[in-house]
């Protein structure tokens, strides 16, 4: 998948560099308003293809990431981290101040978001406020914002929203 995605990117860079040899390139044995017209022409190409070749990678490099399995599995591991952060209270008496305190005695290891994208962790006022991004489909990085926290001293989880 990363390949089309390059591709698509490759196709977008070329019709770029293609514009813009046509537009510089001087010589040519027909009248100077032929000349205009093509160059132009080709610059309005240009313009054209290069916004669709880049919005159709990026519809492919983001969809490779948004199977439902995937969305599902980040939802998992914010739940893992909230599982961790509870147990961490019980034996400690407070949340850690950063995700990091729960590893090892809690967690093997700290999920690792599938797009890169970090779990937001903070404590303040005894709560914590755990905030993370679940992928949608569609074009570009469109993300569902989902909170968790512990105000109401059984930690929940809901959509903000898109």
């Amino acid at each position: 998948m990363n390949d089309l995605y390059v591709g698509i990117y490759l196709a977008g860079l070329i019709a770029i560099v293609m514009g813009g040899l046509v537009f510089l390139r001087r010589k040519r044995k027909s009248s100077d308003y032929a000349k205009w017209d093509t160059r132009i022409g080709c610059l309005i190409l240009f313009f054209l293809i290069s916004p669709v070749c880049i919005c159709v990678g990026n519809y492919v490099h983001t969809t490779q990431v948004r199977t439902p399995n995937e969305q599902r599995q980040i939802r998992a591991d914010a739940d893992k981290i909230i599982d961790a952060l509870t147990q961490f209270k019980q034996s400690h008496g407070h949340y850690p101040e950063q995700l990091a305190e729960l590893v090892p005695q809690y967690l093997e290891t700290i999920p690792i978001h599938p797009l890169s994208w970090s779990y937001r962790y903070g404590v303040k006022n005894g709560v914590f406020f755990l905030n993370f991004d679940v992928p949608l489909t569609g074009l570009f990085f469109e993300a569902a914002r989902w909170e968790c926290n512990s105000k109401n001293q059984i930690p929940e989880c809901w959509n903000m929203g898109d």
